[in-house]
């Protein structure tokens, strides 16, 4: 398998980042089964009430079902390349007032 491992990032809205992105680094590895052994999550950012995560495009749908599982957080959108990430989290990000 040569070149570079294709990624989606997905887009977690969530009350409190810190305790969702907690429980998605521990749940993820059951879900992800032996490839979590060579793979991991990519932490690219937390905007206000969003997390950005970056996870190989065949496990995308299992990370989504991992959040879907977890009552802290869900999954808002998933976007192909870490500057469609960003820009969309910017955008929907809610500010505290």
């Amino acid at each position: 398998m040569g070149g570079r491992r294709k990624k989606r990032y997905l887009l977690i809205r969530s009350k409190d980042p810190a305790s969702c992105l907690e429980k998605l680094l521990e749940l993820y590895p059951a879900a992800a089964g032996i490839r979590a052994l060579y793979t991991s999550l990519d932490v690219i950012g937390i905007y206000d009430d969003i997390v950005v995560i970056g996870v190989l495009r065949e496990l995308a749908p299992k990370a989504r079902a991992v959040v879907a599982a977890s009552n802290e957080c869900h999954t808002v959108k998933v976007r192909g390349t870490v500057k469609a990430a960003r820009r969309t989290a910017m955008s929907i990000r809610r500010r505290p007032t």
